[in-house]
């Protein structure tokens, strides 16, 4: 959607972790592809030369999702439909805890 202009789906990505080094070098510029590295994994050529562009979902939708994974519940939801408003509140003060020194600032709705 970035390289067209346009809002239609194009599948052209790949993932950084899996692409031998060689395709990554020749694939034609601009590229496109994906990470779960954390930044500080990526390699330095990226993160000196590279438009980069950080999307991550709300922690509370992936630990719903884990849990969906682990217990094989078939319900589609969200936290709001999962946590208890006691549950929310532990899972807030541990979040703050954790990310207290990180530098990535999230508002989540």
């Amino acid at each position: 959607m970035l390289l067209n202009g346009k809002a239609e789906y194009v599948e052209l990505f790949s993932f950084l972790e899996i692409l031998p080094a060689e395709r990554l070098e020749n694939m034609p510029s601009p590229r496109v592809f994906c990470s779960h590295l954390p930044y500080s994994f990526l390699p330095p050529k990226i993160t000196e030369k590279a438009k980069l562009i950080h999307v991550s979902r709300n922690p509370k939708d992936i630990v719903v999702s884990l849990h969906n994974v682990f217990k094989n519940i078939s319900e589609i939801g969200d936290w709001k439909n999962w946590y208890t408003v006691s549950q929310n509140e532990k899972f807030d003060i541990l979040y703050e805890e954790r990310m207290k020194n990180s530098s990535l600032k999230y508002r989540f709705t």
